[in-house]
């Protein structure tokens, strides 16, 4: 669904799918529920925390709602940017339809950009926020997200609790991986600002990778920046200690000079 979140088509066409695969999760672990002992004791409790969970019971009625209807009403959001230059002087703010593909968007967008504001510094950036009109309050990365997690520590805990109980000898290979799901997709990343926000080079509509992610720096990243920004290295070393004021501000002078340049 991340992948697939600035398409709209192939969105929703995820999106559905994800909502009757999650709800088979709880029909295919009652069916096998002859072969564990103590399933309704232990079941039932689960049962409650579910019910009780806004965006699991938003799973359940979803999946009878494209079952029966068709697909989910969407009500989301689209916000497009144009920016060019060092100032905010010729940035374009535009209110987008969320139904429409980014790279239509972002071609609109150019037929309202006089051809003299466009240059190699000049970006358009998309954000978008999918809603549903039945969960308003949760953005539908994030509530997918917290299905995936609970129905993984569902599954995880049949298996400690039932399945290892019930076959002693029997070793699951899936068991390590639903622990590790429990915490590798987490609310932070699901709500993360960059995974809602493409960005393209006007010019060409080519992605950019601007992202808050954290990234790996290998060593030849070092090496090019010793070489571009060294030789203020020994201007740096002899202003001082950094924590006093006067000392930190010839530092952010130096390096800003060194940058610009």
């Amino acid at each position: 669904m991340e992948e697939n979140y600035f398409e709209p088509n192939r969105f929703r066409l995820n999106l559905n799918s994800f909502i009757q695969e999650a709800r088979n999760v709880t029909f295919i672990l009652q069916k096998k529920k002859g072969d564990l002992p103590g399933f309704e004791g232990w079941y039932s409790s689960w049962q409650e925390r579910l019910k009780a969970d806004p965006i699991l019971r938003w799973i359940v009625e979803s999946r009878n709602r494209i079952t029966k209807q068709g697909d989910l009403e969407i009500k989301s959001e689209c916000n497009a940017v144009f920016l060019t230059g060092w100032t905010d002087e010729l940035t374009r703010r535009f209110k987008a339809n969320p139904s429409v593909p980014s790279l239509i968007l972002a071609k609109q967008i150019l037929t309202q950009i006089p051809a003299e504001h466009l240059s190699e510094e000049s970006l358009i950036s998309i954000e978008r926020k999918w809603i549903d009109n039945n969960l308003p309050t949760t953005e539908l990365l994030q509530a997918t997200g917290h299905a995936l997690r609970v129905l993984s520590e569902l599954i995880y805990d049949a298996h400690v609790s039932l399945v290892d109980k019930a076959f002693p000898g029997f070793k699951c290979p899936h068991a390590s991986k639903l622990a590790d799901s429990r915490t590798d997709y987490s609310i932070e990343l699901a709500n993360a600002e960059d995974l809602r926000t493409i960005w393209m080079t006007a010019t060409d509509l080519k992605l950019s990778n601007y992202s808050l992610r954290e990234n790996v720096l290998e060593s030849t990243h070092f090496e090019d920046a010793r070489a571009r920004y060294g030789a203020v290295q020994e201007e740096i070393r002899a202003i001082g200690d950094l924590g006093e004021l006067k000392t930190a501000v010839k530092f952010v002078k130096i390096t800003s000079k060194q940058i610009l340049s």
